[in-house]
């Protein structure tokens, strides 16, 4: 997998999960995966979300990633928001060019998926004992 942070679609619906494992870390073809997963092709390429980059488009701020895997092989970032595109290269000198702030902590540390599940709980339970002392 390349440089950056494990998509959101690993922590979603089994099969979309599955999906884009498949996709986005082996070289099994899309006909092989939808087959394998007993899936139409079409609902497969709906399943796959774009591979982040761990980097903010320089033209909306929102995150870039590769769309595809002919775009990851080309190394062709783009960001879903404003449809902006550009060779990984070219940006990466670029000083606009940086970490989306949704792939790290306040102090920089790239989060990884253990660490938004743990914030995730955490969150939950504040919620949950705010909601019983409330009613109380």
């Amino acid at each position: 997998m390349p440089e950056g942070i494990r998509p959101p679609q690993f922590r979603g619906d089994p099969e979309a999960r599955e999906a884009n494992r498949l996709y986005w870390d082996t070289d099994e073809s899309v006909n092989g995966i939808a087959e394998r997963l007993e899936m139409s092709k079409g609902r497969l390429y709906d399943a796959i979300t774009p591979l982040p980059v761990g980097a903010t488009c320089p033209a909306c701020g929102g995150p870039l990633g590769f769309a595809n895997r002919t775009a990851r092989d080309s190394e062709l970032v783009s960001c879903p928001l404003c449809d902006f595109e550009a060779q990984r290269d070219e940006i990466e000198g670029d000083a606009e060019l940086q970490r989306h702030p949704a792939t790290q902590s306040a102090d920089g540390v790239p989060l990884t998926d253990g660490t938004v599940v743990g914030a995730v709980l955490v969150g939950v339970a504040i919620g949950l004992i705010l909601g019983r002392w409330l009613r109380s």
